[in-house]
């Protein structure tokens, strides 16, 4: 659930250090920017990052199985229940619990979900309920709307030798069966997949595409991702055939490391985006442009932190105190925004 006042904010934060045997950091942010090492993320947005022990918070919906099951399409895909720090921007929050190979996932964030995933060596498998909101969808829902219904997910993955295949299906009373099978190839840096199918959608603004490919090469100095689907054909006139592509490159050259990445989009409503980020990095400086955010720099010296990012200025200290370990960080932009992060004693 997402936490409404930065006095809520400081409140956790005061909670987690009470706790006396606490890692990690903790940081505090009006905008939620401020996202660099440590444990816990607090900010007036309500995005957490907490890691203690068996226990994890954040962001759910980048990886793992909710995104697995969100977008069965992209370029990476895994059956885990994940947790991973909150980026800037809006996003979905729960939590995971991990008891070895079993991981439980518990969220509240849009809509509730409850499942669990198992980790075993060449197979993983998954369960997720998305608990559905009465009265969606209305006479004839389309896709979007179709997001609110209440549905069950399971996924299989299994691997041997260099073969690689996942099966995943929902079903919902209201909408019935749908399922998608994945197979391919893998040999460490080089791999091929094919995906068909389509899930019944856990959010309404998940993907509709029905067939895929995804793949990657590479080696110590060039590594290059790809990923690409496609939807049915439309069968009103002012729809369109939804497609998506991706692709993700890193040229190593000596100390230098030069990075592309390009995804582009166009909805079934005819709604195009199409974004690019280049990056050149050497030691402690890395530069380069996005189009979304515009040209960035950042010069990371460990206790210092100098740069331009997302149209303002970064400057971020970092101080040790006492000989316990612990430090602080203070991070300034001229957004204006402000982040505090804390290191507990370990």
């Amino acid at each position: 659930m997402r936490i409404g006042s930065m006095a809520k904010c400081f409140l956790i934060l005061f909670l987690i250090l009470g706790i006396r045997d606490a890692y990690g950091a903790i940081i505090v942010s009006p905008s939620g920017g401020a996202i660099d090492g440590g444990s816990a993320l607090i900010s007036s947005s309500g995005r957490a990052w907490l890691e203690y022990g068996a226990l994890s918070y954040g962001e759910i919906g980048e990886s793992g199985m909710v995104a697995a099951f969100d977008d069965p399409f992209s370029p990476s895909i895994g059956l885990e229940a994940s947790v991973e720090r909150p980026r800037m921007g809006d996003g979905r929050s729960g939590a995971v619990l991990s008891l070895g190979p079993l991981s439980l996932l518990l969220s509240s964030d849009e809509r509730l979900l409850a499942g669990f995933s198992l980790d075993m060596d060449g197979f993983d498998a998954a369960v997720l309920y998305a608990h559905g909101h009465p009265g969606d969808g209305g006479m004839q829902p389309g896709h979007e709307a179709k997001g609110g219904y209440g549905a069950i997910y399971l996924g299989a993955d299994a691997s041997w030798r260099f073969l690689r295949f996942i099966a995943l299906g929902s079903f919902s009373p209201d909408l019935g069966f749908r399922g998608l099978v994945s197979a391919g190839a893998e040999h460490g840096a080089y791999s091929l997949h094919a995906a068909f199918g389509s899930l019944l959608p856990l959010y309404p603004d998940s993907p509709s595409e029905g067939m895929g490919i995804r793949g990657s090469f590479g080696n110590d100095r060039y590594s290059w991702i790809f990923a690409a689907s496609f939807g049915s054909r439309p069968v009103f006139s002012e729809e369109y055939m939804p497609r998506r592509t991706y692709a993700s490159s890193v040229l190593r050259l000596g100390d230098w490391v030069l990075e592309a990445e390009m995804s582009s989009t166009l909805t079934a409503a005819g709604r195009r985006r199409h974004s690019e980020r280049f990056s050149l990095s050497y030691g402690a400086l890395e530069f380069g442009y996005d189009t979304d955010e515009g040209p960035f720099a950042i010069l990371d010296l460990g206790h210092l932190r100098l740069g331009y990012e997302d149209g303002g200025a970064i400057v971020g200290l970092t101080a040790e105190l006492g000989d316990g370990g612990s430090r602080v960080q203070l991070t300034l932009t001229s957004s204006p925004s402000i982040g505090i992060s804390v290191r507990a004693h370990q």
